[in-house]
């Protein structure tokens, strides 16, 4: 008897039927199971696929420097503040207000010298990104459930997800460092984690790369 496909899925899409309408577990549930049947066999079996998947999410967030707080996902930038209300994004819950930044950041992400950072949770996600996150996925939380999610959104956007999933570590990095500003090659000016240094923690959480 096969096993389901659900078996080789993060923990986190098997909620979707209980944290969602029918309509939005569909469509969720429908982008992890194309995404799982379209990569490459070499990344089937077992659950080598969700290590992965699970694996380049911390990965994330030790570029983002938030993997070794005690609850990443109540994380603000500049650890100043601490995420209390997870019902949406601390910025429009109105807890928070974002943290001024260096006027030599704001000019490399091309913003107006004064302008703050509303960077937050796990993947220190922007509050306009998170807008735009929740117009995809309505109903969103900004508890670690929903910050995993938003997350995968984000990667899937810059078609990385089968990357991923396949252990292409380097390839999906690169796909994704104009959306984190820590990853190697990020053109916004900010420090950099370098690539070794990822793959070296990746592989440390039990991801595994793709035999070439």
């Amino acid at each position: 008897m096969m096993d389901s496909c659900e078996d080789h899925l993060p923990s986190y899409t098997q909620h979707f039927r209980k944290c969602y309408d029918m309509k939005e577990a569909i469509l969720l549930t429908a982008f992890f199971l194309i995404t799982f049947f379209l990569m490459p066999k070499k990344a089937k079996g077992s659950s080598v696929a969700a290590k992965n998947l699970d694996a380049f999410l911390k990965t994330i967030q030790y570029a983002e420097g938030t993997y070794k707080s005690l609850n990443p996902y109540a994380v603000t930038f500049g650890y100043d503040h601490i995420i209390l209300d997870f019902s949406d994004h601390p910025t429009i819950t109105g807890e928070w207000t974002g943290k001024l930044l260096p006027d030599r950041i704001c000019l490399g992400a091309g913003l107006r010298p004064g302008c703050k950072s509303t960077a937050a949770g796990a993947y220190q996600i922007l509050k306009p990104t998170w807008i735009t996150i929740k117009k995809a996925i309505p109903n969103l939380k900004f508890d670690q459930l929903g910050q995993d999610e938003g997350a995968l959104y984000l990667i899937n956007q810059k078609n990385a997800t089968q990357y991923i999933l396949s252990g292409a570590f380097e390839q999906a990095i690169n796909k994704i460092n104009r959306v984190w500003a820590s990853l190697p090659g990020s053109p916004y000016g900010q420090p950099t984690r370098s690539m070794s240094a990822l793959r070296k923690f990746y592989l440390e959480q039990g991801g595994q790369l793709q035999e070439v």
